[in-house]
């Protein structure tokens, strides 16, 4: 028997992008030819009963799932293509056999991060099982808060919530706190789960809901969840609420400029966010708990200048390239093309030949749909990355040159 196994990664590679792409036929034949070469293999087994499973032989594909698994009970496409082969009558049982694994703990977390979300009943009998056998680890709790939440379980998600909490301290308590809130805005129980969250917790509380919230507003969220696409109103009450609990929070005038920005009150995201910057102005070296806030801070205040009109004041005051940048990205996306033009000629006023300045008068010239002058522009930035100069927006360039 031909035993070069040069080509073996390809194999298994071929193996995983049909899988990948539900493209089925030929996985089982590339299983065996792989396994001509090995003897028998955990993945390859496991490949070829994502195969029957997608061709609707649920069967066979238990079958070889459960001969992948006994070579390697670790296996995860097996696990989850069991899982998802195991009929609903029959979970807890694939729960207490997985329960039996002595790697039992790193196979829940990899189950975790490899998605187990598409289930969310058996992904609660999986975190009840792990946290009666591990008491002490705190992720389980933080799974189980989530998934209560995401199945309409406020109530048993608080008390598993109010349980744990006292048993925790520093960053653990802070990330099931976290856990607990982040899940509640999904379900627009937001002012519930901060009610639930003890009063020297609730500014930190407030600022994990506000960010989740803040993510759907704008059309961002964790993938696999859907985004409403109406502004949520109990999320304003919350912060409502919030600010007259906590009037020295400093966070509070961040989220209000967040949505104020969003609701086209510049002027007030303007003042907020002054207000922000002022309280939690970096340290000398620029290092201090509310870095990140101070950036995001920044950025909303960037915004609010652009489309008040007053880009070119905004970059007076940090005239330096990175707000250059950021000043002129917040003109493209708002299409603020004359206020594009001014900040151009307030850069190149004190820096004639900045690196960047070709692309940037590319993207002004696209945004007045004069495209032979952008295409130029485009051109130009582009010969000077060819002859070693600047490298940023490379792609965007090559975009904009083919769509002009």
């Amino acid at each position: 028997m031909n035993r070069d196994r040069t080509h073996l990664p390809a194999l298994m590679l071929q193996m995983r992008l049909q899988a990948q792409n539900r493209q089925w036929g030929d996985i089982a034949e590339l299983a065996r030819r792989y396994q001509e070469q090995t003897g028998p293999d955990a993945d390859a087994l496991a490949w070829a009963g994502v195969e029957q499973a997608g061709l609707e032989e649920p069967e066979k594909a238990r079958e070889l799932f459960e001969q992948a698994l006994k070579l390697d009970p670790n296996q995860i496409v097996a696990l989850h293509g069991l899982r998802k082969a195991t009929p609903d009558n029959q979970k807890w049982g694939f729960i207490k056999r997985v329960a039996d694994f002595k790697s039992y703990r790193l196979l829940f977390h990899r189950l975790v991060d490899d998605g187990l979300y598409d289930d969310w009943n058996t992904f609660e009998l999986l975190a009840r099982a792990h946290r009666k056998r591990f008491p002490d680890d705190e992720s389980a709790a933080r799974h189980l808060v989530r998934v209560l939440m995401m199945q309409d379980a406020a109530r048993a998600a608080t008390d598993v919530y109010r349980e744990v909490w006292p048993k925790l301290k520093g960053e653990p308590r802070a990330k099931l706190t976290a856990d607990f809130l982040q899940a509640s805005s999904f379900k627009k129980l937001q002012g519930e789960a901060y009610d639930a969250v003890p009063a020297e917790e609730q500014s930190e509380a407030f600022r994990q809901a506000s960010q989740s919230w803040y993510y759907r507003l704008v059309g961002r969220g964790d993938e696999g969840f859907e985004i409403p696409a109406d502004i949520d109103e109990k999320s304003r009450d919350l912060l409502d609420r919030h600010a007259k609990a906590h009037a020295d929070d400093v966070w509070v005038p961040l989220y209000k400029a967040k949505l104020q920005n969003r609701d086209d009150d510049h002027a007030g995201a303007d003042k907020n966010t002054k207000t922000f910057l002022d309280r939690v102005k970096p340290d000398a070296d620029g290092l201090n708990v509310y870095r990140s806030g101070y950036n995001e801070g920044r950025r909303e205040w960037l915004l609010a200048k652009v489309h008040l009109g007053q880009t070119v004041s905004a970059y007076a005051r940090f005239p330096d390239a990175r707000t250059f940048d950021e000043l002129a990205q917040e003109c493209v996306e708002g299409k603020k093309d004359r206020e594009l033009n001014l900040l151009l000629a307030a850069r190149e006023k004190a820096e004639p030949k900045f690196a960047t300045g070709a692309y940037w008068r590319g993207e002004m010239h696209w945004l007045v749909k004069d495209y032979p002058r952008c295409a130029a522009e485009m051109k130009t930035y582009l010969d000077g990355i060819e002859t070693g100069g600047c490298t940023p927006y490379r792609y965007q360039v090559l975009d904009w040159l083919i769509r002009s």
